[in-house]
């Protein structure tokens, strides 16, 4: 057997132990990809991966295939209500946290245009690590999570002509044409994607799955995602930066979520010889012998860059849970900085120490990650434990003749929806929302509508719960669903509750229907296909 073979067999027989570990400590599988990488890598003297190389361009495969799903996944509409935070926000977050990155390394002692690639290196944060970790949390449908992966994606798009500078700069020949004709050159290829994905890639992707063979239409999409990539490495740019640029604007056209069902079983596999590539990058003897300087730097930009994110969503209007969700929750450095180090040694501007240094510092901040972010739904409730909400604030509410009516925990798109719907029937309904801008938006449609947590008793107080025939409360939207029925039922035992579950645990209290997404779904496709 050769020595390619024997390795993947290693890879994945390793990465199936290491995500079950990780999945009994509650973790997303890719921290225990890292970890077996890290076991199976040339430094920690257990089993090792004999061919390192081969497997680390495998891996350049599976940050593409990577980065295309998780553009696919994610749909630019979902970008509109929450612009301002992603384009703006994001752009000041970027600039801070380029000249606080430089800023550390250059106290430290590094040159100047090493300090510069450190900066660019920690701007941004792994877009695939954050979604994962939503998902795990069952929390990717949530504002939070919204706003944590419309600004996690915003990053990764800002690098690009981050990197364009840094590369200028590192060939010396800083010139007005230098920086205009790469960024020039990077425009025309996102004009050149963009036509393809409205004129051509539609059309193709029809005339494929007309052909009625799933592995035509995978081959078809992986095509489609590796090709664009490789077209982006002719404009001088990143591989892995055009499939994700790609896939972003395949997710906008009708086959989008059809392509991404196709591909997840390989796009999952590379994924784990990505995960693993990088632990076996990471040297246990090296982070041993610089650890105070290693986990230094992790605390100096996750505290900084977090504090800058929370400042950020508070700054645009986001309160709550949200700062210190963007705070907690994008600790873990992007995949892309692993790109931005391995140009900056192939250009010499920073050493193999230099090196070593930020690829653990991404390493290190990966496997955090998903660490501190469990602690932002605790931390909260000790912080709303310590310092109360200030003063409620409704509009188009009174309490004066409310009943038989219906109360709506916001915090979800599920909420809106049913608000619309409400206010149509001409039933009366309240809405206790989280978010301050859901909040307004509700306000300016005329709704009743209050700001505060609904899972308070006071909140629920004030909505006339006690006068009202029913509750609508949906799991995936609000981090307290289960409390916000406690504390309702305790207010009134014979409340009338609807729970919206996204899992078949089921909610045993008296009183109380759960309604699964799925299911319910189902339920209503078979009752329409019996009408016919």
């Amino acid at each position: 057997m050769s020595n390619i073979a024997t390795d993947l067999i290693l890879i994945i027989l390793g990465g199936f132990i290491g995500g079950l570990l990780a999945r009994a400590l509650k973790q997303p599988l890719v921290v225990g990809y890292i970890f077996i990488g890290i076991l199976l890598g040339p430094n920690a003297g257990i089993v090792k991966v004999s061919e390192i190389s081969n497997i680390e361009h495998l891996a350049d495969i599976g940050a593409s295939l990577l980065l295309f799903s998780l553009g696919m996944e994610f749909s630019l509409r979902d970008l509109r209500p929450i612009w301002r935070i992603t384009i703006l926000g994001t752009s000041i977050q970027v600039l801070i946290t380029f000249i606080y990155g430089a800023g550390i390394a250059w106290y430290l002692g590094w040159n100047l245009l090493a300090a510069l690639w450190f900066g660019g290196a920690v701007v941004s944060s792994s877009s695939a690590l954050i979604l994962r970790t939503l998902k795990s949390r069952n929390l990717k449908g949530t504002l939070s999570g919204r706003v944590m992966m419309g600004v996690s994606i915003m990053q990764d798009l800002l690098v690009i002509p981050l990197l364009i500078l840094l590369v200028s700069l590192s060939k010396g020949n800083l010139t007005v044409s230098s920086i205009i004709l790469p960024i020039v050159s990077s425009f025309l290829f996102l004009i050149l994607i963009w036509a393809l994905a409205e004129l051509l890639i539609p059309r193709l992707l029809k005339k494929i799955a007309s052909l009625r063979s799933p592995e035509l239409f995978m081959l078809a999409t992986i095509s489609i995602g590796l090709g664009v990539g490789y077209v982006s490495h002719l404009f001088g740019l990143s591989t892995a930066f055009g499939a994700f640029i790609a896939g972003l604007v395949l997710s906008e056209s009708d086959f989008g979520k059809k392509a991404l069902s196709e591909m997840v079983p390989l796009r999952d596999l590379f994924g784990l010889l990505f995960f693993a590539s990088i632990g076996m990058l990471c040297s246990p003897a090296f982070v041993a012998s610089n650890f105070l300087l290693i986990f230094a730097l992790v605390a100096l930009f996750a505290g900084g860059k977090g504090l800058v994110l929370a400042l950020v969503a508070h700054g645009y209007g986001y309160r709550r849970i949200i700062p210190l969700a963007m705070m907690l929750g994008m600790v873990p450095i992007s995949e892309i900085a692993f790109v931005l180090a391995r140009n900056a040694l192939i250009f010499n501007a920073i050493s193999n120490f230099e090196y070593q240094i930020m690829l653990n510092v991404v390493i290190v901040s990966m496997i955090i990650g998903p660490l501190t972010a469990a602690f932002a739904s605790p931390v909260y409730n000790w912080f709303k434990r310590i310092r109360p909400e200030p003063e409620v604030e409704s509009i188009n509410f009174s309490e004066h003749g409310l009943v038989n009516h219906v109360v709506v925990c916001g915090g979800s798109r599920l909420s809106e929806y049913l608000a619309v719907e409400l206010k149509q029937q001409n039933k009366p309904f309240v809405i206790i929302e989280p978010d301050y801008q859901s909040f307004l938006r509700f306000a300016g449609q005329g709704m009743a509508v209050i700001l505060g947590e609904p899972e308070k008793a006071e909140m629920l107080s004030l909505a006339k719960i006690g006068c009202a025939n029913l509750l609508i409360v949906e799991e995936s939207g609000l981090i307290g669903a289960r409390q916000v029925i406690r504390e309702a039922k305790a207010l009134r035992s014979d409340l009338r509750v609807l729970f919206v579950a996204s899992s078949q645990e089921a909610f045993e209290q008296q009183g109380v229907q759960i309604i699964q997404h799925e299911k319910q779904l189902a339920v209503e496709l078979a009752r329409r296909a019996v009408e016919t």
